[in-house]
């Protein structure tokens, strides 16, 4: 209970179905902030009818982008107490390299200048469901093709996470693996830096046509999406069997054609290549609409409400004394 009584104001990224801490800071006069970190969250995970008719709630959300996604809300919890903020991106993924800068990344990752990097990731625990396996096999079988149906020339970053017995696995499965259009590296754990990096590489255009490398990811997590929308990476995201709230950022994706999708698994491959030999022209640029300035204003907005409410209900108490 002490830290309830020091905090001015309780942030919270938690779906209200599964939030104590909501009605922890309901019941301790704390306003509080709920965060959607997702692209198109359900809106009653986030608020419901009632309040509205709660005054002494102060109650604020902040979005990602979503307009139609404002509207639903506002009949919730009343008209401006929404703000757009941005999808949440680390700094690592809104660095602007300079064509030396990235010239040095492809040397130090040894990347060859006319190979498209390919990403791929599935979350901390790194579960991959055999997606490089599945490439590196296609490679193997259509290694003579030409023309129309040549393969692109493919770096493929494999990252793992915290799962060592995968990378164990992958390790071991292509330690004798050689290609003329295909590398793989398997990584584990990164940091932000080396992610932002490597997604850097994957925006890169390559080539005459200019065409970029792809973020594969197994999952359609918002943080993982908005980074790569951010830094530009075209996008590969598994749409089997998501998980709920997940759902909306893949349709996202879609919708704005930052990428594609794919169900099952010997959708994959193909999938990849359609993406890895198109012109990336997504509908939205993301980056004219990330501000966390946005965040702040809505932040000291609260502070500044909870406060005149305090003083309110401390003058008629004063009054009743």
């Amino acid at each position: 209970m002490q830290i309830w009584g020091d905090a001015d104001l309780v942030i919270s990224c938690f779906d209200r179905y599964l939030n104590a801490i909501e009605k922890a800071a309901h019941a301790n006069g704390k306003p509080i902030l709920s965060v959607a970190t997702d692209f198109d969250p359900d809106v009653n995970g986030i608020a419901t009818p009632a309040d509205i008719h709660n005054p002494d709630f102060l109650r604020a959300v902040m979005v990602p982008e979503q307009d139609r996604l404002v509207q639903k809300l506002e009949e919730h919890i009343g008209e401006g107490r929404i703000r757009f903020a941005g999808l949440p991106v680390r700094s690592a993924f809104l660095k602007e390299y300079s064509a030396e800068e990235l010239a040095a990344l492809r040397a130090q990752y040894q990347v060859d200048p006319d190979a498209q990097v390919v990403v791929l990731v599935a979350g901390g625990q790194g579960v991959q469901n055999g997606y490089a396996k599945l490439l590196a096999e296609h490679y193997r079988k259509n290694e003579h093709s030409s023309g129309a149906n040549s393969l692109p020339k493919i770096h493929l970053f494999v990252v793992t996470g915290k799962n060592e017995w995968q990378k164990k696995r992958l390790d071991k499965t292509f330690a004798s693996f050689d290609h003329p259009l295909l590398k793989v590296n398997i990584l584990g754990w990164l940091e932000e830096k080396p992610m932002g990096e490597l997604v850097a590489l994957a925006a890169q255009p390559v080539g005459v046509e200019g065409y970029r490398g792809a973020l594969i990811s197994a999952k359609g997590g918002g943080g993982t999406l908005s980074d790569a929308v951010a830094g530009g990476a075209p996008l590969i995201v598994c749409d089997r069997n998501p998980i709920s709230w997940e759902q909306g950022n893949i349709e996202y994706v879609r919708r704005n054609k930052f990428g594609l999708s794919f169900v099952e698994k010997r959708e994959f491959v193909p999938t990849l290549l359609t993406l890895l030999n198109s012109p990336y022209k997504p509908e939205v640029d993301y980056r004219s609409f990330h501000s966390i300035e946005r965040s702040v204003e809505l932040v000291k907005e609260l502070l500044e409400r909870n406060r005149e409410r305090l003083a309110v209900s401390q003058g008629e108490q004063e009054k009743l004394a």
